[in-house]
This record gives C-alpha cells, structure tokens and sequence, in this order.
C-alpha cells in the first residue's frame, strides 16, 4: 500500500520481496570493495559522514552483480513509473550510505527543479535504532515532514527545492544503511552538461532506466 507523505511530491511503499539480511551482506562487501578501489576526490566534504555516499559520483551501486540488487531495481521501476513522464527515457545514479557511530548526512538539496528529477532512497538496515528522514519544502513553510524507517521501505518523490536528512544517534553495532537514487531525464543530463558533456560526464555514473 502506497503512502502519501506530501501530496503530489513524496510517497512511500513497502518492498517484501527483497532479502534484507542478504542484501546488507552484499552492501557491506560493496563498501569494502569501493573503499579499496575508489580514490577519495571529496574528503573535504564534511556533510557525508559515510565514504559511500560521499564518493556518489565515482559509480553506481546497481552494476555490482546481486540478485537482490536486480530484484530491487525492478521494484524502483515498478513502483516508481506511475510518477515519470512517459514521454521521457531516464537514466539511473545510485549510491550506498552506511552509516556508523552517530554518522549520519545533514540538510541538502539534489537536483535543480527545472530537471525533473525523482530522488529516493530504500532502508536495508534502519530498526536496530529508532531513524527517520526529514523533509523540508519551501512551498510549505519550511514544516518539516517526518519518514519513519523501516527496513524494506522505498521512499521516493521530486527533487523540486526540497531539503531533506537522515536522523542522527545511531549507535548501533549493525551500520544503518540506506541506497539512495536519482532517477533523471536523458534531456535534463544533456542540459547540465552540455557542449563540455564528455569533459565533464561522470564515468560509471548513470545508468538506462
């Protein structure tokens, strides 16, 4: 059953199809992997507390070979097609947050609301702690909407202007994790970048949708 947390811009939806203890296996092995492969080109940007989300733009979650990565991608699609244009094509950025000893990521924006981006994220690990992620819309006055975790949820809506964080506290001994992602029209990726699109294109950045 389909939640509606702000009307007409952020939904949620629970997943059971998904093996979360499996899934939070392969995350882990993919942190490691990204850890010992990847060279850190953001280590000044203090608002990440997690190198996986910090390093976004160095790859994308959904081209490491995982059966529940597979299924999840299919349920993204699923779920998240009623919300897209269906004259558009869309490609797909997806990262991995672990978040550990309070970590957690503040205040902050994506996408520019002319790009007509989907943004979203899905809770693999989230209840060993009480966490949430807040919402802040300036159509509304800056009140701040509230999305309770819980493991197998997929939360998605626009990247129109809104803010939004994950909870801090968490100090479990399981890390909490979250993959998050952006779903974009292949226009608004070739408004961004551009006449400089194969300077300054991120390699293994997106993916078809």
């Amino acid at each position: 059953m389909r939640n509606e947390h702000i009307k007409d811009y952020l939904w949620s939806e629970m997943v059971p199809s998904i093996d979360n203890k499996t899934l939070m296996h392969n995350c882990l092995l993919i942190e490691k992997f990204l850890e010992e492969r990847l060279t850190p080109l953001l280590d000044n940007d203090i608002s990440y507390s997690t190198f996986t989300g910090r390093e976004y733009n160095q790859y994308n979650l959904f081209t490491f070979p995982s059966l529940e990565l597979n299924k999840l991608f299919a349920e993204i699609k699923r779920l998240t097609t009623p919300v897209l244009n269906s004259k558009e094509s869309y490609m797909f950025q997806s990262w991995l947050n672990v978040y550990r000893d309070n970590g957690f990521i503040d205040w902050h924006g994506h996408w520019n609301s002319k790009f007509n981006v989907i943004h979203g994220f899905y809770c693999v690990n989230t209840e060993d702690v009480s966490s949430y992620t807040e919402y802040m819309l300036p159509t509304l006055n800056e009140d701040i909407t509230t999305v309770h975790s819980k493991d197998g949820l997929l939360v998605f809506g626009k990247s129109d202007n809104d803010k939004h964080r994950s909870s801090l506290g968490w100090n479990s001994l399981n890390p909490r994790i979250t993959i998050a992602f952006d779903i974009v029209p292949t226009t608004s990726i070739q408004e961004k970048y551009k006449n400089n699109f194969f300077e300054n294109f991120p390699f293994n950045h997106f993916i078809p949708f």
